[in-house]
C-alpha cells in the first residue's frame, strides 16, 4: 500500500463485497482472491481496512444477501460501515 506522509487518514475501502453482489459477479472467486491479497497487504503495512456494506429494501440489514461475501469472512472482517442509496 502506498502511504503518503501528508495523508495520515489513508485506508483501504472494500465496498459492496456482499453475497448478493458477488453471487452474480464475473469471476467472483478471482475477484475475492485479489481483494483478499489487498486486505492482507494493507494490514501488513498498518493501513486500516474499512468494509462498506450496502443496505436497501432488497438487501435489508441482517438478511443473507446483505452479508459480507463468505470468502471474505476468513480475513476477519472488522470495521464495517453501512450505506444506502
Amino acid at each position: 500500500m502506498t502511504r503518503f506522509a501528508d495523508r495520515p487518514g489513508t485506508a483501504l475501502l472494500v465496498i459492496d463485497v456482499q453475497e448478493d453482489v458477488m453471487s452474480c459477479a464475473w469471476q467472483s472467486p478471482e475477484v475475492a482472491s485479489r481483494i483478499g491479497a489487498l486486505v492482507d497487504r494493507a494490514r501488513a503495512e498498518g493501513t486500516p481496512v474499512v468494509w462498506v456494506r450496502h443496505e436497501d429494501e432488497d438487501m435489508p440489514a441482517g438478511s443473507p444477501p446483505s452479508t459480507i461475501f463468505c470468502a471474505m469472512m476468513a480475513l476477519g472482517v472488522t470495521n464495517v460501515s453501512t450505506k444506502s442509496k
